[in-house]
């Protein structure tokens, strides 16, 4: 037909199958095969994809910074408010060992609150949940989100691995330190005890105690705060799409060929 394809790589999609499904795996492997060009937003993936035999371009992720900021509205009670986007329907974002994770959280401190977003409560439902918890709901608005952000005294996120690891980054954009797992694309704009605290995804115990070390200790809070806020503005969403234009403009130029 003359016409080229493109296809958005936004995270390792063979992994989203268990190991036990191996041929599911390969099959999504194999997928990639019927598009003439392969884009990608971390390095990670980048190589990732170069293990199969593909080439890939990287285009990095970017925030609209006029919507992600910090605001004027951080939660003022006795608690500190933790926020975890929950995505239980998504074994690898780690919602049960999330649950783990909060439940020694809670055994230990009464001055915590937790705030679910990204899931209805029909959702939540079919867990059992020991302790109390809010849950905000599917925020489609990016304000909303913002402002959800900008709430908390910290972002935490258990996935098994990033494909980029948005949510760190837009909590890092709003002023907000992050604990987030160190496995994959994140490690693209993250780095331990300078803009967040990286954990292993396996680690539960060393995810409370890296909860606790943000909420406790103010200076490292302080300097989590600053960094990535300075990290942020390294990815607005303006440059994105200009590279995103330029790259389909080359394809255009070149022709097909890959």
């Amino acid at each position: 037909s003359g016409l080229a394809s493109v296809y958005f790589l936004q995270d390792y999609e063979a992994w989203f199958y268990p190991e036990s499904k191996g041929t599911l795996r390969q099959k999504v492997i194999d997928s990639y095969r019927n598009a003439h060009h392969l884009i990608v937003k971390t390095e990670w993936l980048k190589e990732k994809l170069k293990e199969h035999g593909y080439s890939a371009h990287k285009i990095h992720l970017g925030l609209n910074l006029e919507i992600f900021y910090p605001r004027d509205n951080k939660y003022d009670a006795a608690k500190k408010r933790i926020l975890f986007q929950a995505r239980p329907f998504e074994k690898v974002r780690g919602f049960e060992k999330a649950l783990k994770v909060f439940e020694k959280l809670l055994s230990r401190r009464d001055d915590i609150e937790v705030v679910f977003f990204g899931c209805r409560e029909e959702d939540l439902s079919q867990y059992r949940i020991p302790f109390p918890y809010t849950n905000m709901g599917i925020v489609h608005d990016q304000n909303r989100v913002a402002e959800l952000y900008s709430s908390g005294h910290l972002l935490f996120d258990c996935s098994l691995f990033h494909g980029f690891g948005r949510p760190g980054l837009e909590a890092m954009a709003c002023g907000v330190p992050t604990v987030l797992t160190k496995e994959g694309g994140i490690r693209e704009y993250a780095e331990d005890c300078v803009n967040t605290v990286l954990v292993d995804p396996t680690d539960i115990e060393g995810m409370v105690e890296a909860i606790i070390s943000v909420l406790d200790d103010e200076g490292l809070r302080e300097r989590l705060i600053k960094a990535g806020l300075e990290t942020a503005k390294s990815y607005c969403h303006k440059d994105e799409a200009r590279l995103h234009i330029e790259f389909y403009s080359s394809i255009v130029k070149d022709g097909a060929k890959r």
